[in-house]
């Protein structure tokens, strides 16, 4: 675990040393400024306040991965598999109160989609989220959509700028998350292990609070976050449980840090670099008191590769993407140990 954030750590300093030559001379364009000015409100307009890492799981971002993996639980097929992740995913601005002035709309969209918070202002706004997040097995028999999962949430954000290096951003949101087995993948597995397969339903409501800290080099921005989230209990307790079948499950939070590196650029392409950890529980659908704690699970991302910083939108984000750690799909949450690597697509 050590070694491997040392490497990490390397790859953030030999990147930002790369770059700092060419940054010095770069022209940053000017903040607007929000003093003297009280909060007004914008609908429907984006800001760039604490938005999802390329690194993170299951945040409302699309991309399409094409990798190899470890097999899923009750496969026929051992070895190593080809997989590919697809996911749909967005957040859209409801409500958004801020202090600094409007600036002038480009055709394609706000101009303040793209402007940090200066440095003494503050503002917070409503978006709502969504994302959908599918994984297809090219090796199984049948080659079948293995799982998908879902989420949705209503969120609040806000973001202060402590100077004009440092800027602070605190998100909250409520959300529901549920896993769907379509039904190709279980009547096969029920055919082949018969009672042993178990269709579990996962779903639950939960809450997640995250803060993030964004600082700004000679060489490029970086930006630390951590959070946590919680299982609510609504429904039935925990992240799954079936009265007389299933006990509830115990451990019901789980907790990230994050690490994202981008080089100051206007334009062309940049590197990126961003990393996650996850503290996962490893779900137990066979504990026999509900006093019993789950294992507890680090999972980790690390994703590298190129950014467009031009001002064309829908341009994708083309990375590599590696990730060991208990598998995050629903019922397969029961397997401990699950290793993916690839290439993949971001579009943001």
């Amino acid at each position: 675990m050590s070694l491997r954030f040392l490497c990490l750590v390397g790859v953030f300093v030999l990147l930002g040393a790369t770059n700092v030559e060419a940054q010095e001379n770069l022209i940053q364009a000017p903040l607007p400024s929000c003093q003297g000015k009280g909060l007004s409100h914008k609908w429907w307009e984006n800001r760039p306040w604490i938005e999802p890492l390329a690194a993170s799981r299951h945040e409302a971002q699309s991309s399409v991965f094409l990798g190899k993996s470890k097999p899923f639980p009750f496969m026929t097929k051992q070895g190593i598999h080809d997989i590919m992740e697809f996911s749909l995913g967005k957040e859209t601005p409801v409500i958004v109160w801020d202090g600094f002035m409007d600036l002038p709309k480009r055709e394609d969209d706000d101009a303040a989609r793209d402007t940090p918070i200066p440095a003494r202002c503050w503002g917070f706004g409503i978006w709502l989220s969504g994302g959908a997040h599918s994984v297809l097995d090219f090796d199984e028999h049948g080659q079948p959509v293995v799982d998908t999962d879902f989420k949705g949430a209503l969120m609040v954000k806000a973001a202060y700028g402590l100077s004009e290096q440092t800027r602070l951003g605190l998100r909250f949101q409520i959300c529901h998350e549920s896993s769907h087995i379509p039904s190709d993948f279980s009547n096969g597995a029920k055919a082949v292990f018969g009672e042993k397969f178990r269709d579990i339903d996962v779903n639950y409501e939960c809450y997640e609070t995250s803060v993030n800290l964004d600082r700004i080099y000679s060489w490029g921005t970086l930006s630390v976050r951590t959070g946590a989230m919680f299982a609510m209990g609504r429904g039935h307790p925990g992240f799954y449980s079936t009265p007389g079948i299933l006990v509830p499950s115990r451990r019901n939070w789980e907790s990230y840090v994050g690490l994202q590196y981008m080089p100051r650029k206007t334009s062309g392409w940049g590197p990126l670099v961003s990393y996650t950890a996850y503290g996962f529980t490893t779900y137990d659908f066979n504990h026999m008191s509900p006093d019993e704690m789950e294992a507890l699970r680090v999972s980790q991302t690390l994703v590298f590769g190129l950014h467009d910083f031009g001002k064309s939108r829908g341009v994708p984000d083309f990375v590599v993407r590696c990730y060991t750690g208990r598998n995050p799909y629903g019922p397969f949450r029961n397997q401990n140990t699950w290793k993916t690597c690839g290439a993949e697509m971001i579009f943001r």
